[in-house]
């Protein structure tokens, strides 16, 4: 009976975790327009497949791109969101969404099996949703690579940890099975995880038995098959597409700066001490620095310090990298959670044995002060994404017609329409205009000093409305927030 109660209260527990990750993931997910730069550009490749249904080649105005180069495997799972939910951005953005929800679930599963103890499982879920750097813009909320990258890291590292625990070969293959389908969503970035793969199992003296396995090498091969296909058909398609992809991804990023994304070595150790992680890597590192006061009574060493090994190794192998770009580091902050959890615990729990007093109350007290601070880091991520803002006050008139052309309060799928699009961002716009021309091949962007008779046409810039008043005869149908439509007569 006391099996079956405590099964019942894991259940409960489980399914509302579940139930906050969801809804901090979905939430208020469509209510920003798409992004610009990286979102829009996978956008725009999805939406050209969905037409032109080349799975192979990804497509950017008609012709193939050449500067996103990573593999489609994100590309695939949004036109088949788009298939099942329809050409919206919602079906853009969800197959993101659901890798941040698989993740957290294979992070809290992983953590209850390996520790024995739901809470940290549960809170260390809660902790990494609460991350801005995880649950706000570019990884989990939006079209990105990085929320799919980061779900199959995690399962490549958690079945190898478990491969070094039992070398059952299902799990390497599995390990390396994941890798490759983290190589097919972006390209190299995965495999920025293997030295700290590599010192680990050094550490646990267990190289030499993992170089004599011959499943390491099935797996390797199988690694190999998956994700060289992909290359070596997307080269014989487009003539020239390894040498994009070392430009853009290995040697231009790598080697040098790149498209202005500098900065100095502890960048990234900046970003995860503000606005990547609220107050979980400050309180990580505070809490790492008391480590050698409860080390004697640490529980789940080995975990942590597996964790530990991969962000650190991590960390150093980007940091050295030329191009510094906020979201690069995203992939460690599953195991930042993870560790911040297990060091709160392991600290309340030395902090109340070490009272007369609390440590009849040790169990309850440790989770209440656990709770408290993951439920302010979970109200604050809410907050942040139930009223999305912009991060520079420009940035406002640069979405000012893609947030129109995102929620339209003015029919204008039927008008013949000329999108002029004054911010020359043609990406920021093109998933809408090719999202319209579904159903209405007429509307396009347009010229205003090129508008005909029988034009509708839609602006925002108050210098180029200024001239098409002066210099053509029209009729005004709409005038709202400093977006205009007019019909040419």
């Amino acid at each position: 009976m006391l099996k079956s109660n405590k099964s019942a209260i894991d259940y409960c527990i489980t399914f509302i975790f579940a139930l906050l990750v969801l809804y901090s993931l979905i939430e208020f997910i469509d209510t920003f327009p798409i992004y610009l730069w990286d979102e829009s550009r996978q956008a725009a490749n999805a939406i050209e497949m969905y037409n032109n249904h080349n799975l192979i080649v990804t497509y950017f105005d008609g012709s193939p791109d050449m500067w996103n180069t990573k593999p489609p495997l994100l590309i695939w799972l949004q036109v088949l969101s788009m298939h099942v939910l329809g050409v919206t951005v919602l079906a853009i953005r969800m197959p993101s969404v659901l890798a941040a929800f698989v993740t957290t679930l294979v992070l809290f599963f992983f953590i209850k099996k390996e520790t024995q103890n739901i809470w940290i499982a549960f809170f260390s879920g809660i902790a990494l949703i609460s991350m801005e750097g995880y649950n706000g813009f570019h990884v989990a909320r939006t079209a990105d690579y990085d929320a799919l990258l980061i779900l199959f890291v995690v399962l490549a590292v958690i079945q190898f940890y478990c491969y070094l625990d039992t070398f059952n070969k299902k799990h390497i293959l599995l390990s390396c099975l994941f890798l490759a389908l983290a190589s097919l969503t972006k390209g190299i970035a995965p495999l920025l995880f293997l030295p700290g793969l590599f010192l680990y199992a050094l550490i646990r003296k267990k190289i030499f038995a993992i170089l004599k396995d011959p499943y390491l090498y099935v797996g390797c091969f199988i690694y190999l098959i998956l994700v060289g296909s992909y290359y070596l058909s997307r080269e014989i398609i487009n003539a020239g597409y390894l040498e994009a992809v070392y430009l853009n991804e290995l040697g231009g990023r790598f080697l040098q700066v790149n498209e202005g994304h500098e900065g100095n070595v502890f960048s990234y150790i900046q970003q995860l001490s503000s606005e990547q992680t609220g107050f979980w890597f400050n309180l990580f590192l505070a809490l790492l620095s008391l480590c050698p006061f409860f080390i004697e009574s640490f529980k789940h060493k080995k975990l942590f310090q597996y964790f530990l090994l991969l962000a650190i190794c991590f960390i150093v192998i980007i940091t050295i990298s030329k191009t510094r770009i906020t979201w690069y580091v995203a992939p460690v902050l599953p195991f930042i959670s993870c560790m911040s959890v297990l060091l709160l615990i392991n600290f309340f729990e030395f902090i109340t044995y070490k009272s007369n007093f609390l440590a009849r109350y040790n169990n309850a007290l440790v989770l209440t002060l656990i709770a408290l601070i993951t439920l302010v880091s979970y109200m604050y991520i809410i907050k942040l994404n139930n009223h999305p803002r912009y991060k520079y006050s420009w940035e406002k008139e640069l979405y000012r017609l893609s947030s129109f052309v995102h929620k339209p309060d003015y029919p204008i799928g039927t008008l013949n329409l000329k999108i002029i699009n004054h911010s020359g961002f043609k990406q920021l716009l093109l998933f809408y205009v090719k999202k319209l021309q579904l159903t209405n091949p007429a509307i396009d962007f347009g010229n205003y000093k090129q508008l005909k008779k029988g034009d509708d046409v839609l602006v925002d810039d108050e210098a180029i409305n200024t001239y098409i008043k002066e210099n053509y005869k029209l009729k005004q149908l709409y005038n709202k927030d400093h977006v205009y439509i007019y019909a040419i007569q």
